[in-house]
């Protein structure tokens, strides 16, 4: 999982839609999250807030963050809890030590595109799950309906190719629904459910200077999150929750 660390979190942090993303993205983990039993977690990379901070009824938490600026946050918020572990480090490095903890769930949120070789990732995940865990993975949509629209404008000349900002970002890999199923299942996991979540009109850019003049405001953001009941594939995020064959 080699990234530039600290140039990651530079652009992380200034790209002010991203807020807005997080939010979202979260409610769609800790809905998955409720959905099956959650008394073991992992979460692999918790970015600025890990999820702990708003799950109350679990009887460990691991939180496994490569940078030490996240792990830091992680390590104040979680205010010296016994059953909160947070480990510095890279998860392919701590897969042996993981496998005795037998987690009930494991979230892998913004993560899988961004490493170089996710059917490693994958692979290590795998290894970590007992024949109960469930596992949520959720990545960018190349398919979303802002791509299709900038495509479809003659923005970009191909659906699938990683935009500017990805790159600025570190992403290897472009996922649509398809590809990212595909991915899970050759490394032998089933999907128990699927889908997107928030309709994106357009790129982070254009969207953050609409909320800074007031033609968005939050709800009409709930409302575009709301709208992936009429454009269940479109989301400008996809996600599977998936367990071992």
């Amino acid at each position: 999982m080699e990234r530039n660390i600290e140039q990651y979190i530079q652009d992380y942090k200034s790209s002010d839609f991203e807020k807005v993303m997080v939010h979202y993205r979260r409610q769609q983990v800790l809905q998955s999250i409720n959905q099956y039993p959650h008394h073991r977690i992992l979460e692999i990379g918790c970015g600025e807030q890990p999820l702990f901070t708003e799950i109350a009824d679990f009887d460990e938490y691991v939180v496994v963050e490569p940078a030490s600026y996240f792990c830091d946050k992680a390590f104040a918020v979680a205010n010296g809890k016994s059953c909160i572990t947070v480990i510095q480090d890279f998860f392919e490095n701590r897969v042996n030590e993981l496998l005795e903890k037998q987690f009930d769930f494991i979230v892998v949120s913004a993560l899988l595109h961004e490493v170089i070789d996710p059917q490693s990732l994958l692979d290590g995940i795998y290894q970590c799950c007992t024949d109960q865990t469930v596992v949520h993975i959720n990545v960018p949509n190349s398919r979303s309906f802002h791509m299709l629209l900038a495509y479809e404008s003659g923005i970009i000349p191909k659906i699938g190719l990683l935009s500017d900002r990805a790159k600025v970002l570190q992403q290897h890999t472009s996922f649509d629904l398809d590809l990212l199923k595909s991915y899970v299942t050759i490394n032998k996991f089933i999907i128990l459910d699927s889908g997107s979540y928030f309709i994106k009109l357009f790129n982070h850019e254009k969207m953050q200077r609409m909320i800074d003049i007031g033609i968005l405001d939050s709800n009409i953001l709930d409302g575009l999150n709301r709208m992936i009941k009429y454009m269940p594939d479109e989301g400008a995020e996809i996600y599977v929750n998936v367990k071992k064959k």
